[in-house]
């Protein structure tokens, strides 16, 4: 005889779930239930819909659209030159106002990616150097990140475009800081990125710290560690 059919035989076919749509914020006040499915796509637009801040903070000014200065502009007559390829590791390393040393990072920050040095007339006047992130590590989204330290002459306007929820001033060593934080952070989960800003009169250095998938307290000590 022919085997019987039973209908519960057929596969499992979960509901779909349902991803919500952009106009969906989160309530004020709300936090962040990390164990629903797209948890933080309302974060996101609640980001999206704010407008992006353009002005002054703390002595700093903010604007994402800044003309960015020719090599000629930051160094009349000659315009900027970049060392001997086999010394900007070197250079960027080396004690000094623009130095940017991986000693003085958190344990946290893996090993450097890309270096990069400008010189004026035999003068350092630009120096950056990124980094890849550790998945796991404090501060940093639980996936892992990356990390770019720039440290530049001159007070410059801050290149970084946030609402203006995102946007605080704070202290880093004893200076009035600006930093931008990511659009939502949760534990070990973090959306967008931060971004921190620090000038040193004394030495004439702006330092930007920019952390993908990080949050603030990460950035802070990342800028306590080379502005000391």
């Amino acid at each position: 005889s022919r085997p019987t059919r039973c209908s519960t035989s057929r596969p499992y076919r979960a509901a779909p779930i349902d991803r919500p749509g952009k106009d969906v914020t989160p309530p004020p006040g709300a936090t962040p239930d990390t164990s629903k499915p797209f948890w933080h796509i309302p974060y996101i637009n609640q980001d999206e819909m704010r407008p992006i801040f353009v002005g002054t903070l703390d002595g700093y000014t903010i604007n994402p659209a800044a003309p960015e200065r020719t090599a000629y502009e930051v160094c009349p007559g000659t315009g900027l030159e970049q060392p001997a390829a086999a010394k900007i590791a070197e250079t960027v390393g080396a004690p000094g106002p623009l130095q940017i040393d991986p000693n003085s990072l958190p344990t946290s920050v893996g090993p450097t990616t890309g270096t990069d040095a400008w010189a004026c007339k035999g003068n350092l006047t630009m120096a950056s150097r990124s980094f890849r992130l550790t998945p796991g590590a404090e501060g940093v989204n639980e996936g892992g990140g990356s990390l770019f330290i720039s440290r530049v002459t001159g007070n410059n306007p801050v290149v970084w475009a946030a609402p203006q929820e995102r946007w605080k001033a704070i202290k880093i060593n004893g200076l009035p800081a600006v930093v931008s934080r990511p659009i939502v952070s949760a534990g070990t989960k973090q959306f967008g990125d931060c971004f921190l800003a620090v000038y040193q009169p004394a030495t004439d250095v702006l330092t930007t710290v920019w952390a993908a998938a990080a949050n603030e307290a990460f950035c802070t000590a990342v800028a306590e560690g080379v502005t000391q």
